[in-house]
């Protein structure tokens, strides 16, 4: 084996290797680097058939092919590892089109103007391992074209026209997105792969996801189930033990309701790192209460029509690092305006506040965390002195060129940084918030500030509690010393006090 790699290394040495077509643009892999032989390939068109068989990646770019024949890439595909096709403005693919693509492992046919996959499309592509048919308007997927791909694991589908799941799916599939589509039911013979860890169905008509439907899928650590209210069926907990990422999704024109076996399988979830629920209408924020793992929890355009129980959504998570409330009001202002809740997000580094109706933010409604990233964007903002804090940087402004101002006139849509640099504020000046002047109201606190505070009060109170001692036991000893004196009226007179008291009696009977 060592004498043939030599060989074919002398090979490719000693044979003069053909130049980069002119329409394309080829660079050299440091894996293997041979003088004049070319690795990748960046084409305006499809090269010519004698392209160099070193190189193993090609992409097309800018380029307007209409059609994919039978012949269009022989002599140029048999070698390429990954070919990328995408935004070529193809709308018809020959079932033989890649029978001279034996070594494919990423094929990319992104953005196109695909309407069909016929059968046999890809039947000599055994190496696949990666397909994205994504963006093309798909309206029929033949059954069973992807059924002898047996190294695919990333199957691509989204924003087509589809009406159901392609059938006679690969076992070895590991993601499978089919979000954006018109899919309908889904039936359960759609989903025997073991192997799937994530499945998209967000962004279709489904009404309702039977239970049979993850009954395949136990290894399942992601799932987007959506576009209309799509309720969790009963035991979808116990059939996905391993599920990490759950994203619901409603429908954006009215808010969907979650119902209580949806709140009760969330809650049993104990994996979640990550939670998104989207365009909801929930009763309370309960069912989040034993998910302490999470790290991420996006609850965007929700409304809570109960008890707004953040202690229970918050305050025991705590590897939580990324908070969204996107569109919730309510949630919004409950969340800044409860003091013992934003304390306790101190691991936090990303909050997301967009379209929530702020018309103020300070520093004391957000979690004393360094370089925490906020993003207030989309909100009604007043531009007064109480955003002069804004310069201090000690918090990221996310999407700061959207931070704009609503009023006063003089801001009006101005950036939110440009107008903190811009205003003038005195310890004189009218605005409503009281500590507006020159100098930021916010610090940031570090550990070691912290420290140095735990100190001083642990001396404190050691001070206090040795006075304490102290005089608890000055008031036992005078209390003991008060106990044992002699009152006349207590004992019988000694021997000297009734002489005395004789001698007055005589000097009185005298007097009488």
């Amino acid at each position: 084996m060592i004498v043939s790699l030599v060989a074919l290394l002398g090979v490719m040495i000693v044979s003069p290797a053909l130049s980069c077509p002119e329409m394309c643009s080829c660079s050299a892999r440091e894996a293997l680097k041979v003088a004049n032989q070319h690795q990748a390939a960046l084409c305006k068109e499809i090269p010519p058939a004698n392209l160099s068989r070193t190189i193993t990646s090609l992409q097309l770019i800018d380029a307007d092919i209409s059609t994919i024949s039978s012949t269009t890439l022989k002599g140029v595909s048999h070698f390429l590892v990954s070919l990328d096709m995408s935004l070529s403005g193809i709308e018809t693919l020959d079932p033989r089109a890649f029978d001279d693509s034996p070594h494919l492992t990423s094929l990319h046919l992104s953005n196109n103007r695909l309407e069909k996959i016929l059968s046999g499309t890809f039947r000599t592509c055994a190496m696949l391992r990666e397909l994205y048919l994504d963006g093309n308007g798909l309206r029929e997927v033949a059954d069973g074209v992807f059924a002898k791909l047996d190294n695919l694991e990333y199957l691509y589908l989204e924003r087509n026209q589809l009406v159901h799941v392609p059938g006679k799916l690969p076992p070895t599939l590991v993601t499978l997105d089919i979000s954006g589509n018109s899919i309908g039911p889904v039936v359960t013979e759609h989903f025997y792969q073991n192997s799937l860890k994530s499945l998209d169905l967000c962004g279709n008509l489904l009404q309702s996801v039977s239970l049979a439907t993850f009954s395949t899928v136990s290894n399942l650590q992601s799932l987007c189930v959506g576009d209309h209210g799509v309720n969790l069926p009963p035991d979808t907990s116990t059939h996905l033990p391993h599920l990490t990422n759950l994203t619901l999704q409603g429908d954006a024109t009215s808010k969907a309701v979650m119902d209580r076996v949806t709140r009760g399988e969330i809650a049993k979830l104990g994996a979640l790192e990550t939670l998104t629920i989207l365009h909801y209408e929930v009763t309370n924020l309960r069912f989040l209460d034993n998910l302490t793992r999470l790290q991420n929890v996006r609850l965007q355009y929700v409304s809570v029509t109960g008890d707004l129980d953040l202690e229970a959504a918050f305050l025991n998570k705590l590897f939580l690092l990324r908070v969204n409330l996107d569109g919730s009001a309510g949630l919004a202002s409950a969340l800044l305006g409860d003091p013992r809740v934003v304390t306790h997000l101190s691991r936090l580094v990303q909050l997301s506040l967009r379209d929530t109706g702020l018309t103020h933010l300070e520093p004391h409604n957000l979690p004393l965390v360094t370089h925490l990233y906020v993003d207030i964007s989309g909100n009604p903002l007043q531009c007064d002195c109480r955003i002069k804090w804004i310069n201090d940087k000690v918090y990221n402004l996310l999407s700061s060129q959207n931070t704009k101002c609503a009023s006063p006139e003089a801001y009006k849509n101005a950036l939110l940084e440009t107008a903190a640099e811009e205003l003038k504020c005195s310890p004189d000046d009218t605005t409503p918030s009281p500590d507006c002047s020159t100098s930021s109201p916010i610090h940031a606190t570090s550990d070691s500030d912290h420290t140095t505070v735990y100190i001083v009060v642990g001396c404190v109170l050691g001070v206090l509690v040795v006075i304490a001692v102290v005089l608890a036991v000055v008031y036992r000893t005078m209390k003991k010393k008060g106990g044992s004196r002699v009152t006349p009226h207590s004992e019988t007179p000694g021997p000297c006090l009734q002489q005395v008291q004789a001698a007055s009696s005589k000097d009185h009977l005298i007097k009488k």
